[in-house]
C-alpha cells in the first residue's frame, strides 16, 4: 500500500515475509485485548480494521 506523503514503502516486502508470521501469532495472543481497547477509543476503529486487512492477506500468503 501506497502513501501518497511517502516516496517510499514503509516495509519491504522482505521485512514483511520475515516478520509477517511473528505479527499473525502475537494477534492470535494479544486479539482480545485489542478488541477492548477498540471499545473505549472507538475512533480509532478505522486503523485496527486496517490491521486486520493486512493480516488477513499476510496470512492468505502462508
Amino acid at each position: 500500500m501506497a502513501e501518497s506523503t511517502r516516496p517510499q514503502k514503509r516495509h519491504s516486502d522482505f521485512w514483511i515475509g520475515l516478520y509477517g508470521q511473528v505479527w499473525i501469532h502475537s494477534m492470535d495472543l494479544w486479539s482480545n485485548w485489542a478488541e477492548q481497547l477498540m471499545y473505549l477509543k472507538p475512533q480509532k476503529r478505522r486503523f485496527f480494521l486496517q490491521g486486520l486487512r493486512a493480516m488477513r492477506l499476510i496470512q492468505s500468503a502462508f
